[in-house]
């Protein structure tokens, strides 16, 4: 029984508690989880994209997709489903930093990297 408490403990921020697959279109991005409600954003209220790295990995996830809407912030983590075409979908926004997402990858300590913010409307 403490073994199952101590894995309990150490992975209490496990992919149960996290968004599991992450779809989008030309107009929003949805996010599902693995219990509860889906949640979709639309593109044009995403405000900043910033990547969220900790010290957690390599057996937690330690790099995250933050995406700061106005009215709430939406956290993928990496290993989500569809990730991989979700950064391929935000590196076309006019203006995103690729350079903070290749520092990104190389990191191990908790850091933010801001990667992407909506400019002043013209």
């Amino acid at each position: 029984m403490r073994l199952f408490q101590w894995f309990k403990d150490k992975f209490k921020h496990a992919p149960a508690n996290r968004v599991t697959e992450v779809t989008f279109g030309d107009d929003a991005v949805e996010l599902r989880w693995p219990r509860g409600p889906n949640e979709t954003v639309r593109w044009s209220d995403v405000q900043r994209i910033v990547i969220r790295t900790t010290d957690r990995g390599p057996f937690d996830e330690d790099v995250f997709f933050v995406l700061e809407a106005a009215e709430d912030t939406f956290v993928i983590p990496q290993g989500a489903d569809g990730v991989t075409e979700l950064v391929e979908r935000i590196q076309q926004l006019p203006g995103f930093n690729n350079e903070a997402l290749i520092e990104s990858m190389g990191c191990t300590d908790k850091k933010l990297f801001l990667c992407w913010e909506r400019g002043p409307i013209t």
